[in-house]
């Protein structure tokens, strides 16, 4: 059987194949590890001079370096809200099918997910909040890192479904209260002061509760799968299920101070765990077949099965005015390809080049490709894995900043952004046409024309609104820069 594409590029911390095959029946409808691009956005914020109302199907985009403090309004379904500066504003996600988008930095006192919404921070991404309200049917996904901090040790209510994927970090210094018909899939680091749980909780990462006075207690409705990490600082009770790996290693359970395990618990009934701590009162179900006692972290479930690419590293430098990329994996298996690709605003990427795999080896391998003629400013690359089958998978988004010394590329725009009209101030003194491009990031075409004189205008009423490449070539120069059309 094959493993899923959406599971290919996580880190060698997963479990068996029974276990990835179970993981991805939950994640399979979630961008598990927060890739997801934004689309085209119909409307670009670039500054915060006013409030934002988004409808209906609609995409809006707060641009990298804008701190937005404005109210944001949600009055439609089915739309996005995807931001790549820094929000500020306390808002919440309303509506049928809304999801926001977290590339950047969130800083804000307190944000809902309400039923039937999505919230989605992307690898890299930062959250900080007061409070958080996940409502029954609302989804978070977190490839990134979330701080929750009340400061008054308030309970968090929790009912929806979050997803934290791998390398991931999702602390709560709060109590929670994990409600029935909620759900926790983690596969990174999640941390809480102390938890109630009604709900499923399913890792194969760590999951810790983090005071010593504090209690991880699974009440009759919690269900709780360990394949991986459970570091109990404080005191565990055990009221509902708690098992462990099913198939290959074990599960570890960790607990610091008191093991309880009330009538009605259940205790590793299917799968395996390590828990050498043993129970300071058990009055339910301790089935000892399925539990062992080892010092060594190494058996855990998590770690006793090797994925079909496991992507070790993939990093961007500058060499010679190109981008050099360089990646590497630890085994591969059906690996056909992988396609490089590039993008101007991180939203819209296009394949530049291919590079061949090395099918299946239980050993890795390094690859490399180079961009002869990056983008002036920031560059966004990705890898698209292809396996045999057809199969694909998105390795995580770098970044890097490409500053041109010809002095040819130093073309003045303005203004820019721009709605109506923007002014070329080209060379002065020279006599000389030049041709005008103007591509979509993708490099399609869609305006060109000859242009001379020193301040010529350029009308772009014609175009909608979005993220453009303006190309200015003479006889002996050459220049490339963005344009933002509002």
């Amino acid at each position: 059987m094959q493993y899923s594409a959406a599971l290919r590029f996580l880190q060698p911390y997963l479990p068996s194949r029974l276990l990835a095959v179970t993981l991805l029946s939950i994640l399979l409808n979630l961008p598990v590890i927060g890739w997801a691009q934004c689309g085209t956005c119909n409307r670009t914020i670039n500054s915060n001079a006013n409030d934002i109302t988004i409808g209906s199907n609609e995409t809006v985009c707060i641009a990298a370096g804008v701190v937005f403090t404005r109210n944001i309004n949600w009055n439609g379904s089915g739309s996005t809200l995807c931001n790549s500066g820094t929000i500020t504003s306390s808002f919440n996600i309303n509506s049928t099918g809304n999801t926001f988008i977290n590339n950047g930095t969130v800083d804000a006192r307190s944000f809902s997910v309400n039923s039937g919404t999505r919230f989605i921070n992307a690898q890299g991404a930062r959250v900080t909040l007061e409070d958080l309200s996940l409502n029954g049917g609302g989804i978070v996904n977190n490839s990134g890192t979330i701080d929750i901090n009340p400061g008054n040790n308030r309970n968090i209510p929790l009912s929806g479904t979050i997803t934290n994927a791998v390398g991931a970090t999702f602390t709560i210094a709060a109590s929670v209260n994990f409600n029935s018909g909620g759900q926790l899939n983690n596969l990174g680091t999640f941390t809480v002061s102390d938890i109630n749980n009604n709900a499923t909780i399913i890792t194969c990462g760590t999951f810790r509760q983090s005071v010593a006075g504090g209690t991880f207690q699974n009440n009759g409705n919690g269900l709780v799968s360990n394949y991986g990490l459970f570091d109990i600082i404080g005191s565990f009770v055990n009221n509902g299920v708690f098992d462990g790996a099913t198939q290959g290693g074990v599960g570890i359970l960790r607990v610091t101070r008191n093991s309880v395990q009330n009538g009605g618990g259940s205790f590793a009934p299917t799968g395996r765990l390590n828990f050498c701590r043993g129970f300071d009162r058990d009055n339910g179900t301790t089935n000892t077949a399925n539990v062992t006692c080892s010092t060594s972290q190494a058996t855990a479930g998590c770690a006793n099965s090797p994925l079909p690419v496991e992507l070790t590293s993939f990093e961007a430098k500058l060499s010679k005015g190109s981008v050099f990329l360089t990646w590497t994996t630890a085994s591969e298996k059906d690996n056909e390809k992988f396609v490089v690709e590039r993008s101007a605003n991180g939203e819209s990427f296009e394949a530049f080049t291919e590079v061949a795999g090395h099918g299946t080896s239980s050993s890795g391998f390094s690859y490399s490709a180079t961009d002869l003629a990056p983008l002036p400013g920031t560059s966004y690359y990705r890898l698209r894995q292809t396996d045999f089958d057809g199969t694909t998978a998105y390795s995580p988004v770098i970044t890097i900043q490409h500053a041109s010394t010809n002095a040819t590329n130093k073309l003045g725009v303005y203004p820019n952004p721009a709605t109506d009209y923007i002014t070329l101030d080209l060379p002065k003194g020279v006599k000389e046409t030049y041709e005008v491009r103007i591509s979509t990031v993708n490099g399609k075409l869609v305006r060109r024309l000859n242009l001379s004189g020193s301040n010529p205008q350029l009308d772009l009423h014609a175009l909608p609104a979005g993220t453009y490449l303006l190309e200015v070539r003479g006889a002996n120069t050459q220049t490339v820069q963005r344009l933002i059309k509002q």
